[in-house]
């Protein structure tokens, strides 16, 4: 995960006038900003800085605040006027938002389940496969319920907060209890991924619930490569 900084005119990259440019340095010699401790940068260009993170787990995000520390970035002094360098004014500090790239990472929902269950059972739902969260914890995981049968909107709304209450990421499947469900209906049962850019994917499942005087079948699923 890398962030892009980048100067509207050439600088002099932190360095004085005559002194060789060292392209990496420590962040918080020019910016401040969230988790600067653990970051590294590197100059690109002399308009250009790359920000650089190890595992963490609260990078900066979209709406951040980077600061420009006064007194240490000039404008780009090329070598025949390098004796009137010294007379160029330092930048005094400022504060940018963090905004997202032009091509931002696009998210996956995926969300796998049987078309049709049984009322004797737990429903699964199996989210696993959902991608494009950055390396990043989502941003928001939503599940939504409807029901074929309007009369029964309050129990698809109650399966809804269930499922946002005890299964607000993607990482393992997602039972309902078949306590939560009814039989001869039909749920479609949708999940919306949002990653840190601020980028959503929406994926849904139309599930319906037999009644229990049909025999309940197993369900077996094989994961591989797609």
């Amino acid at each position: 995960t890398a962030l892009q900084i980048i100067f509207d005119s050439p600088t002099n990259q932190g360095t004085s006038a005559g002194n060789t440019i060292v392209p990496n340095f420590k962040c918080s010699t020019i910016f401040n900003f969230k988790s600067i401790k653990e970051s590294q940068c590197v100059w690109s260009t002399n308009t250009e800085v790359l920000v650089r993170f190890g595992a963490l787990s609260m990078y900066p995000q979209v709406g951040d605040a980077i600061n420009l520390r006064s007194g240490v970035i000039q404008a780009f002094c090329s070598l025949p006027q390098i004796q009137q360098c010294g007379f160029y004014n330092y930048t005094s500090t400022m504060n940018v938002t963090i905004s997202a790239p032009t091509n931002p990472i696009k998210p996956f929902s995926m969300l796998s389940s049987v078309s049709s269950g049984s009322i004797c059972a737990d429903l699964s739902l199996d989210p696993t496969g959902s991608q494009g969260a950055g390396n990043r914890p989502w941003k928001s995981v939503l599940w939504n319920v409807s029901v074929s049968n309007l009369a029964l909107t309050t129990r698809g709304n109650k399966i809804a907060r269930f499922l946002n209450k005890y299964y607000p990421d993607t990482t393992r499947i997602a039972f309902v209890p078949r306590n939560l469900l009814n039989s001869s209906v039909s749920y479609e049962i949708s999940l919306t991924v949002t990653n840190f850019l601020f980028q959503s994917s929406i994926r849904t499942v139309s599930i319906f619930i037999q009644p229990a005087l049909f025999s309940v079948v197993p369900s077996v699923r094989i994961y591989g490569s797609t």
